[in-house]
């Protein structure tokens, strides 16, 4: 059904060339897994309605799909000074950032993220990554532990741990969590 509504959306870019026809024609493309047209569509509802964070959000998401990250981060920015209380938008960043190697500015972004939402296990997992690439492993091994509290069956914050504990020279804690991954994969 995507590729019919391609053609309606397409029909009504023709017959009114507004945000909302870009921003639909856009998600289509999306589920296509089309990203450039994706990301060109979300780049002409941003001309029409540059306000619009949620236009922002749709390219920023196109452009991690296409690993241009860079771009991604500064349509998540954008997005954020339009909606600064958006946790979402916040995380969005960060993982952009991360995959920049960008650990400072990842952590940062996922620190608002946690002062938004604080009952929020993914991000402190995924902080706790970005702790752990920049060898800060006491802070990793408090976010990991933070992301078990909130999610005990969370499997992949068990192996993250265990990795701190191992570069902690901590063996037997970081085997248990071994051990305790192996349980919940059953």
């Amino acid at each position: 059904k995507v590729p019919e509504a391609l053609a309606d959306y397409s029909k009504a870019i023709e017959l009114r060339p507004d945000d909302k026809s870009y921003l639909s024609r856009g998600m289509a493309y999306d589920n296509l897994k089309k990203y450039p047209e994706a990301q060109a569509d979300f780049t002409k509802a941003i001309e029409q309605d540059p306000n619009n964070a949620g236009h922002y959000i749709f390219r920023g998401s196109a452009n991690s799909a296409l690993k241009k990250y860079s771009e991604a981060v500064a349509d998540f920015t954008k997005a954020i000074e339009l909606d600064p209380k958006n946790a979402g938008n916040y995380n969005l960043r960060g993982i952009a950032n991360h995959e920049l190697k960008k650990y400072p500015e990842a952590i940062a972004d996922y620190t608002k993220v946690i002062e938004l939402n604080p009952k929020n296990a993914g991000v402190y997992n995924l902080r706790g990554t970005a702790n752990y690439a920049l060898k800060n492993y006491a802070e990793a091994l408090a976010d990991f532990t933070k992301a078990i509290e909130l999610d005990p069956k969370n499997v992949i914050a068990y192996d993250n741990r265990a990795k701190a504990y191992k570069a902690l020279g901590k063996a037997k804690e970081a085997e248990e969590d071994l051990a305790k991954v192996k349980a919940l994969e059953k």
